[in-house]
């Protein structure tokens, strides 16, 4: 039998046998906890710190990486949206430090940057990072594997502010898969692949067995 991890988004998982009322009623509850999902899904998609507002991801060399609107920067932004020239950000044995240009209007954790200054940054390895904001744009470090990158977003991003919703399909039960729920006796890692050409670690509690 093909076994299948766990994934979302929400599935129902009806036992044989179950009888026709019981089946209608867990119906029912899958498509109102389907249409929250999309809700939420949408929202999130949405916000101000969405997805949507994603407008660029650089790695970073060891060394100096040099950050602003110029093309030419190892961490370019928008144009329009930061000095040519805005700062560095400095990587060095494994920690991301930032170097604010004078004049720059880089605030760190909505309090404004020192100009010449080196400042360590949390990446998101290490719970919640710390948020580098200058306009409508805010960046930060993420770490995958052994790399460091920023992750630049645009909370005025064409892409969110054209956004005009997710198209869908209504739910419909005859496409249905039965399915039993295999736990593991204890959590195993998964690896997922990521866009960005790497792999994540991640708990699985238990497969679908079909």
């Amino acid at each position: 039998m093909p076994m299948i991890p766990l994934a979302m988004p929400p599935a129902v998982v009806t036992p044989i046998g179950a009888s026709m009322s019981s089946e209608g009623v867990k119906q029912t509850a899958f498509f109102k906890e389907l249409e929250q999902w999309r809700k939420t899904r949408h929202d999130s998609l949405s916000r101000e710190n969405g997805w949507l507002t994603l407008v660029g991801l650089s790695w970073l060399a060891e060394g100096e990486n040099p950050f602003g609107s110029d093309p030419s920067n190892a961490v370019p932004l928008p144009q329009k949206k930061a000095p040519a020239k805005a700062g560095l950000f400095v990587l060095e044995h494994g920690v991301v430090k930032v170097k604010a240009a004078p004049g720059s209007g880089v605030n760190l954790n909505g309090k404004s940057v020192e100009a010449d200054v080196d400042q360590a940054l949390k990446s998101d390895a290490e719970g919640k990072p710390d948020v580098l904001t200058l306009g409508d744009l805010s960046f930060y470090v993420i770490k995958r594997g052994d790399r460091f990158g920023i992750r630049v977003k645009d909370s005025n991003s064409p892409v969110r502010l054209n956004f005009k919703g997710i198209a869908s399909y209504p739910a419909n039960p005859t496409f249905r898969v039965d399915a039993q729920f295999v736990p593991y006796e204890k959590p195993k890692d998964v690896q997922i692949p990521y866009g960005a050409g790497h792999h994540g670690d991640h708990a699985g509690s238990g497969l679908r067995q079909i």
